[in-house]
């Protein structure tokens, strides 16, 4: 597997700019409200049109590439505008990999031979199931991705807290809080509508049994999103508890999931009694890393609390945030097989 990394590159200057930007904040969270069309309220940083004079720019000077798809800013190399990022400015493959120097298209990976042994104009290397947890990366850029979706409420407060740094995050929910109101459809389609990122992490988040079971849980974890909110899970797959069977990536590439997303930084903020907001940020300041793939619950409480301060952290140390997707455009996906740095021990 191969990206572009030459997509993205940055410097100091979009270092400092964006802690800059991060400082603005307080001093104009009260006149920079932002209404949705459902009257809700949203706390916007107010764009420097010299710096930013595009109106599809978020601000955000990590995603300089940010293109307009439905009236929303994505920051996504996509020189077609059909909302997939490509690796290349060439024409679409047709069935065989032609014509000559044509680009793939598949959202995450680059297949510069153009090789389709199926000739399904889809290549190969955007069929094969890859499993990775961080970016190899010397850039301070961080993806913060989000599990579960059991409490809409922290949900939405998790929401605030990225709103107001321009930070976009990427979200592995399970169908069934979907279909028993747990997480209520509004909040999903401010997730879509904020150009975050989701994922399947099954429907009940549980692999089961056999591989029958696995393939219920996947299709039904999609279907629950598609059918509520009309929005599809693939590529991206996070399996509840790192969880790994024999039949399981079998069944992720029949059913069309390409990437599977693990954590470098796991903040395990479930555990009882609930770490405190300190504690979790304490954690992440003392082991974060560059590229690295931090994983939180929406769910728990404490969560929504900790997050501004652990955003405040990062930015003070000259970190930017970004999704899944914007961390490939900064270095090549690895598989860190020491596995997750835990934040169990901060908790003591």
């Amino acid at each position: 597997m191969r990206r572009d990394p030459g997509r993205g590159s940055i410097g100091n200057d979009a270092v400092r700019l964006f802690s800059g930007l991060v400082f603005l904040l307080a001093a104009h969270l009260v006149a920079s409200c932002a209404h949705t069309g459902d009257g809700r309220t949203t706390s916007r940083i107010p764009l420097d049109r010299e710096r930013f004079p595009n109106d599809c720019d978020d601000g955000n000077p990590f995603t300089t590439d940010d293109s307009m798809l439905g009236g929303i800013c994505h920051g996504i190399a996509d020189p077609d505008g059909d909302g997939i990022p490509n690796f290349g400015a060439g024409p679409l493959c047709s069935a065989g990999g032609v014509p000559e120097g044509c680009v793939d298209n598949c959202r995450f990976t680059r297949n510069p031979d153009q090789a389709d042994s199926d000739a399904d104009g889809l290549g190969d290397a955007c069929e094969r199931v890859a499993e990775w947890n961080r970016v190899d990366t010397t850039e301070k850029v961080v993806a913060l991705t989000f599990d579960d979706g059991y409490n809409d409420a922290a949900l939405n407060r998790i929401l605030d807290a990225l709103d107001a740094v321009h930070a976009r995050g990427t979200f592995f929910l399970n169908g069934l809080y979907l279909e028993n109101g747990s997480l209520k459809k509004a909040t999903l389609e401010r997730l879509r509508d904020g150009g975050h990122l989701l994922g399947n992490h099954t429907y009940h988040h549980t692999l089961g049994a056999d591989a029958e079971t696995t393939r219920t849980e996947i299709r039904e974890g999609e279907r629950a999103f598609l059918d509520l909110a009309g929005i599809s899970l693939h590529p991206l797959f996070r399996s509840p508890a790192y969880a790994r069977t024999a039949w399981r990536d079998e069944v992720l590439h029949e059913e069309g999931y390409s990437e599977h997303l693990l954590a470098t930084l796991d903040l395990e903020d479930w555990t009882e009694p609930p770490p405190s907001p300190a504690a979790m940020t304490a954690c992440v300041a003392g082991e974060v890393e560059p590229g690295d793939i931090i994983l939180f619950h929406a769910g728990p409480h404490t969560t929504p609390v900790a997050l501004p301060g652990i955003l405040r952290a990062l930015a003070d140390r000259g970190y930017g945030f970004v999704t899944i997707e914007e961390l490939l455009f900064f270095g090549e996906p690895t598989f860190d097989e020491a596995g997750a740095r835990l934040c169990r021990r901060y908790y003591h």
